[in-house]
């Protein structure tokens, strides 16, 4: 049995290893044959061995470019102890391209973390550390290698400190230490805490901050005696904390530092060492009004053995001669220096003295004692060339009170005006620290007049609403019209005094978004009032020429339209060599307006309005202006009545005289020192009289009005 399975299985060797051989000898023929069918070389040759091996590398080779396209698109790193280098888990790694998401994972218990980049050439890697741990150098932007992958990624954590922030404060420009200056720490989130600077520049907060960002914001102006504060930050600036081992360092901080000066006070030992304000100008301190000086751009003393003061960063240019003024805010004292406007702190001591100063306390009333509320107040002074100015202006209060502070010794007028009674003026001599008290006593006129009227508006102007604004000298009353669907509405101002008052209507197209305005010389009492504003194209336009007389050169000038017996006038300034015109509205109807051109450094020139010829809405008005200086007055009595025969003298010499409409033009090649006007049994009301003066700097058009002695 044996014998014959070991034949059995001798056999089956031997055939195949007999089909073995059939198959060799048959390969090259059919490959032969192939080529002959093909028409190719019947040469037969054998396959070069290390094409062999060619083959027979392919699967491994297609398997490592597989492995090496995989790695070019994974991006690999770690997240390690700062100190120990031992791994850190669960930090969170969010990857971003081209500020989207692309992916994000956390730090395994090796501290691994990888990430599937893709086509991105550049990634931003962002790390979300757990609470209480702080990672160094993150977020971080990384860029493919020159073999076209991501390198390894290395982040170092630690502990995050708690401590509080320490700064030394400095001057940008100066590098010197900045004491006592106020800032205000937090964080993004949170409110924020207040912090001074020690005498020498350094901070400490309040209150401890986690490692991380922190927001300061630099004031310098905040004091709790005075309850002064600044709304809008001096600077910002975003701040890393980074306290080590439960503290942190004093870390430098340049930051931009006003005028600051350190004072030297010679003051009697009644004067007030301390809630002392300040204010730098350039021409001394003119206007005796606390709330004024308590305003925008004054400043705290800082009181101590050496007092200073320090103002905003912004508020003065560099290396300009300026006045320093100190005041009490009692309003009782008053000093000066001269100063120089320099940025940052100054280098030396500014000595002022502080002196007593004078304060008017008056009470607007009528004859009978009884209070005028809102009477509107002003005080008046002679300047160093002796002319009359406004020095300063108020309202009284509910009980008719009005205080002038901070004045020194000398002649004053103070002139009072409120509705339906004639102004009232004051001479006063104040001696040096004297407080005088007084009463304004303003006589009535009779209220028994009325100014009525109505307002048509043009449909297309799409206006809902009219404002209107009746003035008497400086008194005023505001009125808001609703128009009815027609777009008109009728108005009426009752109860008021009889004589001149100015009526400014104002509305607000939104066809074209502008504010259409009219203004109108009214008497009361009178019913028949009429505004009307009409569309756009109805509107009248001039194209201004102006040229100087002498030369005949183009130059710019402004071009204003005014109504009669009108403080208040239309004006735009209109280019010389323009080929358009320039639209100047003129929506007024009084009869008697007059357009006039100014430039400074010319005397004006006017006209009547009605003599300009408007073709289409359009007039031309081309004017030669004389080299020099010039006035437009326009005199006026009692209840705004024209004023004729009024001498005008500038340096005590007669210039001109006013016509029958109260009306003179002065030119002049050369400013004068003095403006007066002159005509028997009458005087120039005070605040006219300021008018005049005011207008030797600038000319132009001036309307003043005088009274019987």
């Amino acid at each position: 049995m044996l014998q014959r399975v070991s034949l059995v299985c001798l056999a089956l060797v031997l055939a195949g290893a007999l089909l073995w051989l059939a198959l060799k000898e048959r390969g090259p023929r059919a490959d032969g044959a192939a080529a002959e069918s093909s028409g190719a070389s019947s040469l037969s040759f054998e396959q070069p061995d290390e094409l062999e091996h060619v083959a027979e590398d392919a699967p491994a080779r297609a398997s490592e470019r597989h492995e090496r396209d995989q790695s070019l698109s994974v991006l690999s790193g770690r997240v390690l102890d700062a100190n120990s280098r031992a791994p850190l888990a669960e930090f969170g790694v969010v990857a971003s391209a081209g500020g989207a998401v692309l992916d994000e994972t956390a730090s395994d218990a090796r501290g691994r973390f990888t990430f599937a980049t893709g086509d991105a050439d550049e990634l931003v890697l962002r790390v979300l550390a757990p609470y209480g741990w702080f990672v160094i150098d993150a977020p971080r932007t990384v860029h493919r290698n020159a073999r076209g992958g991501f390198d390894d990624v290395q982040f170092l954590a630690r502990p995050a400190g708690v401590a509080p922030l320490r700064l030394r404060l400095v001057d940008e420009r100066t590098g010197e230490n900045v004491p006592h200056y106020f800032l205000r720490i937090g964080l993004a989130e949170g409110a924020r805490s207040p912090a001074w600077s020690n005498s020498e520049g350094v901070v400490v907060s309040e209150h401890s901050f986690h490692e991380g960002p922190v927001l300061l914001f630099g004031y310098d102006i905040v004091h709790p005696d005075l309850a002064t504060t600044d709304s809008e930050p001096h600077w910002y600036r975003e701040h890393q904390h980074t306290p080590r081992e439960g503290d942190s360092e004093v870390v430098e901080l340049s930051i931009p530092v006003g005028p600051t000066y350190l004072l030297e006070l010679d003051a009697p030992a009644a004067a007030p060492r301390e809630r002392l304000l300040a204010r730098v100008g350039w021409q001394g301190f003119t206007l005796p009004d606390l709330d004024v000086a308590r305003g925008a751009g004054a400043a705290v003393v800082r009181p101590g053995a050496q007092p200073w003061v320090r103002f905003p960063p912004s508020a003065y240019p560099r290396a300009i001669p300026g006045v320093l003024t100190l005041f009490s805010s009692d309003g009782r004292w008053r000093g000066e220096a001269p100063v120089s406007t320099r940025i940052g702190i100054h280098p030396g001591t500014i000595a002022v003295r502080l002196e007593r100063c004078a304060t008017i306390l008056g009470r607007a009333v009528d004859p009978t004692g009884a209070a005028l509320p809102a009477t509107e107040v002003e005080l008046y002074a002679l300047d160093n060339d002796g002319g009359l100015v406004r020095v300063a202006a108020q309202r009284a209060g509910g009980n008719g009170l009005f205080e002038f502070p901070l004045l020194a010794g000398g002649r004053y007028w103070v002139r009072g005006t409120t509705t339906n009674a004639r102004p009232a003026e004051r001479e006063l001599r104040l001696a040096a620290g004297e407080d005088l008290e007084f009463e304004l006593v303003l006589h009535p006129r009779p209220a028994d007049a009325a100014i009525r009227g109505r307002v048509v508006v043009a449909r297309e102007l799409g206006a809902q609403q009219v404002g209107l604004v009746l003035r008497s000298g400086a008194a005023q009353i505001e009125s808001q019209l609703e128009l009815a669907s027609a777009g008109d509405a009728e108005f009426a101002f009752e109860a008021l005094a009889a004589g001149a008052y100015e009526l400014t209507a104002s509305v607000y197209s939104s066809d074209n978004d502008v504010e259409l305005i009219q203004l109108r010389s009214v008497r009361a009492p009178t019913s028949d009032v009429l505004l009307h504003f009409n569309s756009q194209e109805a509107r009248l336009a001039i194209q201004l020429r102006a040229r100087d007389a002498l030369s005949g050169d183009d130059i710019f000038a402004k071009v204003h339209v005014s109504p009669q017996c009108s403080v208040f006038d239309f004006s735009v300034e209109l280019s010389a060599s323009s080929a358009q015109p320039h639209y100047q509205f003129l929506p007024i109807d009084d009869a008697d307006a007059t357009w006039r051109v100014e430039c400074r450094g010319y005397a004006p020139a006017w006209g009547p309005l009605s003599e300009l010829n408007f073709v289409h809405g359009l007039a031309v008005l081309d004017v030669e202006l004389t080299p020099g200086w010039g006035v437009l007055l326009e005199v006026f009595g009692p209840d705004a009545t024209p004023l004729p025969q009024v001498e005008v003298l500038a340096d005590g010499k007669r210039v001109a005289t006013t016509d029958a409409l109260g009306r003179a033009r002065v030119a002049l090649g050369a400013k004068p020192a003095r403006l007066e006007l002159r005509r028997s049994g009458w005087r120039t009301e005070l605040a006219s009289a300021a008018a005049l003066t005011s207008s030797l700097d600038y000319g132009g058009a001036l309307r003043v009005w005088m009274t019987q002695d």
